[in-house]
Parts: C-alpha cells; structure tokens; sequence
C-alpha cells in the first residue's frame, strides 16, 4: 500500500473485525462473497478483515484469527489493502503468547495482509514498542491504536504520544479511537491538533455512536487532516456502533464535490439493504439510551451490550438499577464478575403490605386494555354488579367506570409515571413494587393509598408469598395474578385479555405465564370477554357464570 500524502482521506472499513463482536467472527459465505465483491466496485481503500486473536477460551469463528491459509481461500481484490488488529494486552501476557505471534506474522511479502493495527490502552502504549519493531521489520504497515484516550489528561496524551514518536522504529499511523462514543466535534478536533503536535506519522479516527456523533466527529478528524477514517457498514460495531461506510462515502464525496468522486456508495447499497439491515434488526446495535448513558460516564460498551441482550428476561426496574451500579463504580474495563452481577440480586425485595387475606374466598376480576373489554364495558359492569368481585384494573381503564374498581395494579416504573397523571382516586388502592420508586416519585405518590407489594423478576419463574411475587416477566397481568394466588382467592376473571398475532413475542409470554401459573395454582381462572389463549371461556351474557 502507498503510504504518500494524498488531498483525501483513506476509509478503513472494519466490518468484520467490528462486528464480529455479535457474531463471534462468524459471517455466512454468501454474505461475504458479497461483501468483498462490493466492497471492491465501491472503491474502499482498506479491509479491516478480523482480529488475529492467538487463542480463544470461547468459540470463534475465522475472521477472529484471520490466519493465513484463511485469508488465502477469499477473494480480495488486489486493489483493495488488507488489515488485520492485534490486541497488545493479549500478545504481551506471556512469552508464549509473544512467540505465538511472531510465528503467525511471516513476512509481509509471503502474506496476503498489508497492515496491522496493535490496539493498546495509554497507560500500555510504551510495552508495544517491540511489537511494532518486530511488525515494521517484518515489512507491514503498522497502525498503534490508543483505545479509551478521551479518559486521559492533556499531558498523558501528549508525553505518550512523545514518546512513542521518539521509537527508533515508530508505526506508521497513530489512531485516536473514541472508546466510549463520548466526543464531540470540539473536542475530536483538539484531540487530533493535540496528538499532530506530537506526531509525525498520519493520524486515524475511529468512533463510537454512542451519542449519534458518529459520522459528525469523523468528518471533524477529517477537517484537522486526520488521514485515516474508520466506518462500517451500516454502522455494524459493539455497542452503539460506529460511522457508516456508506455515509462516509457519501460525505467525503459531497466534500470533494468539484473533483473526481473517489468513492461508489451506490456499489454498497444492495450490501445494506439486502444483508446489514436484517443483521441489525437481530443483533440491534446502534444508537440508544443506555449506549449514551454509558458513554457519558464511561462505561465499557459489553455490559450494555449484555444488558440489551437480556432486558427482555428482567424488569425495567432492574435494568435501571444495573445501570446505576455501573454509572457509580469503575466500569471503564470489563469484567466478568461485575457483569454476571449486575442483573442478579441474591436479595429477594419484599413489600410491606401483607397480602394474605386481600381476596379472600372472593372471586376477583382482572380487567385488561384489550379491544374486548371495552366493547363489552357495560355488560362487565354489569357483571360486577352483580357478582361483586375483587376487581382489579391493571393500569387506568378508562373503559370502566372507577366505581367498579377496587384496586389499581402497576409494575413498571415508567408506566406508574404516566398513570399518576390520571387523577387516580386517593381512596383506591394502587398495588405496587414500592422498591421501583425513587426519591421524587415517592414523595408524588405520597397522598395516594399505596399497597407495597414486593416484586422480582427470574425468567422461567413465578411464585407469590404474603409480601411478594416472583414472576418471569414485568408483565401487571403476572403481578395480579400473584397478588390473587397471596390474597387466597378462589377464582379468577379476566376481561380484555384478547391475546397477540400467533408469531408476537408477547404472546409467547403470555402461554408462558399462564402456564406457570397453573404449575403453581388451582385456583380457576376463566376469561368472560373474547380470547385467543388456552384457557377456560364463558360469555358474559350467560346467566349461570
């Protein structure tokens, strides 16, 4: 690859290596078939291919190791320059892994890889010097990538990156990778005329979407004469992901509007739409607000990353919390002891309302916001007339008259947010989880007659003592359920439960709870309005229920 100074930037596309934090550097043949034919027409100057991890305690795929037989076997386009990363923490843990590595990186002549970019943290940089010898000596182009540099101060950037300026045989690039997607374009700029003072190589940008700036801050690298630019497609990364390469492309065009477009967007277009778009609705990276939490107070992107793959196992409550617990405590690394905690408490929350004899030997009535119910709210009225059941309204019904019902039941945090401002009775009871609450929002419910009912969530679970609940899901049906189970009642109405489309996740979770529920109780439950679920159905224009 030829290095000399050029009037635009190059773009390094580091799809595979990115993103394959999602799949475990394991991507379909097709699609990469497609990806490097694509590639090519669109005019990319570099593929980042993978990593060159030199062992693995999990399973990972090829573009993980990227070794050279691999790489012999795709089909890259000579015009198209190749890269591979190393992470310098693993290399340097050892002196078997050093020699592993050195065996791995034969002469750049005989390899199919032209560059090699060592990722390091600051406070490691000055251990890389004999890696990135050994790389230069060996014929590569090598890229040193300072991770997590908008964590340090202005001196530490500028003594490090001194010092490795000063290496008898320094790299080629120096990268600036905005770790935690936490830079604007103010301070993307000063990082790089910082790092320019001290620099006399070229200088790379990668960025993280954390925060939506993705592509503004890389074009702000570009306008203080970053010269390498990082992107994938579709913005496929950890985390939030980061710039996208067909937007880069379309940017860097608009800005050499009046010469030659150096770049084919277009080329990639079917790539996105036909392969990326369903990998992104999959794997769901980019912009979101844990992501711009995190990147606020510098939390490594994994444990959101591990929170989103599992929020629909727990409470809003509890992501909230772990998200606390990591914004207060030094989450700027990984670790698997912090992550395997953050969603698990050992401690069970318990309420301090007894609910032992609330429905006791009564029927109860759990009215929902399904269609159903509302077509039919005057025969339920009706209903309740006449049968006198413990009723219970998950959320506001404004379909049923508040005469009728006995008790408001909510479970989620932001749901109690919007039904406080419902003008809900101070005489009802409103049956929660009081632990969901904050500071301020307990002062705002503190003329309302609260029930505190404890509430946890553990997936594949349900079970209801006298203080609290364990159910699968945050789900007000499952909480009033358990509330009956505690209460002692004796049977259970549902009115507006019309159930989801077949293939709805939601109504999984609901054939999942409701046979929970009758793993754990005998109590009968019977719909009177109109339902899709398996369970027992009268009409409530029968005289005899």
């Amino acid at each position: 690859m030829d290095l000399e100074k050029r009037n635009t930037p190059y773009i390094l596309d580091c799809t595979f290596r990115d993103g394959g934090y999602y799949n475990q550097w394991d991507f379909d043949d097709d699609l990469v078939e497609k990806y490097l034919r694509l590639l090519a027409l669109s005019g990319v100057d570099i593929i980042e291919i993978g990593y060159r991890f030199f062992k693995s305690k999990d399973y990972c795929g090829p573009f993980g190791f990227c070794s050279e037989e691999f790489l012999d076997g795709l089909n890259i386009d000579s015009k198209i320059s190749v890269a591979v990363m190393v992470n310098a923490s693993e290399v340097l843990s050892s002196k078997e892994d050093l020699d592993r590595f050195k065996e791995c990186f034969v002469n750049a002549k005989k390899s199919r890889v032209d560059i090699v970019r060592v990722a390091t943290y600051m406070h490691d940089a000055d251990k890389t010097e004999s890696l990135v010898n050994y790389l230069k000596n060996q014929g590569y182009i090598v890229c040193i990538n300072l991770m997590k540099i908008s964590e340090s101060s202005e001196q530490e950037i500028k003594s490090t990156v001194k010092q490795i300026n000063e290496w008898k045989t320094p790299a080629d690039v120096l990268y600036i990778a905005d770790s935690f997607g936490n830079l604007d374009t103010e301070k993307t700029g000063k990082l790089i005329d910082l790092a320019s003072n001290y620099w006399d190589g070229d200088i790379g940008f990668h960025a993280h979407n954390n925060q939506g700036k993705a592509l503004t801050n890389t074009i702000a690298a570009m306008k203080r004469n970053a010269a390498w630019l990082d992107s994938t497609i579709l913005g496929m990364g950890r985390g939030a992901g980061n710039a996208s390469t067909e937007s880069l492309m379309m940017e860097l065009n608009q800005e050499n509007a009046d010469d030659e477009q150096r770049y084919d967007s277009k080329a990639i277009f079917p790539l996105v739409v036909e392969e990326f778009e369903s990998l992104k609705r999959e794997h769901g990276w980019g912009h979101s607000l844990l992501y711009e939490v995190s990147s606020r107070y510098s939390v490594h992107p994994t444990y959101i990353q591990e929170i989103l793959y599992k929020k629909e196992k727990y409470s809003t409550d509890q992501i909230l919390r772990s998200l606390d617990k990591l914004t207060t405590t030094d989450s700027t690394s990984y670790s698997t002891e912090i992550a395997e905690s953050l969603l698990i408490s050992s401690d069970i929350v318990k309420g301090d309302w007894d609910a032992t004899e609330y429905a006791e030997d009564r029927e109860v009535l759990i009215l929902g916001a399904g269609p159903e119910g509302s077509r039919n709210s005057d025969q339920i009225e009706t209903f309740i007339q006449r049968k006198n059941p413990l009723t219970l309204s998950l959320n506001v019904n404004r379909s049923i008259s508040e005469d009728f019902i006995d008790a408001y039941v909510i479970v989620n945090r932001v749901r109690l947010l919007t039904e406080l401002n419902k003008n809900i009775s101070s005489e009802k009871d409103i049956i929660l989880p009081l632990h969901i609450l904050s500071e301020d929002m307990r002062e705002n419910v503190k003329s309302k007659k609260i029930l505190d009912y404890g509430c946890n969530i553990s997936s594949g679970v349900m079970s209801a003592s006298n203080s609290h609940c364990i159910i699968p899901f945050e789900l007000a049906i499952a909480y009033a359920l358990s509330i009956s189970i505690a209460g002692n009642a004796n049977k259970i109405y549902l009115a507006g439960f019309d159930g989801f489309e077949i293939h709805d996740p939601r109504q999984d979770e609901m054939l999942e709870l409701f046979k929970l529920f009758k793993s754990i109780s005998s109590i009968p439950i019977v719909s009177i309005t109109k339902t899709n679920y398996p369970l027992e159905k009268r009409t409530l224009h029968d005289p005899s229920i």
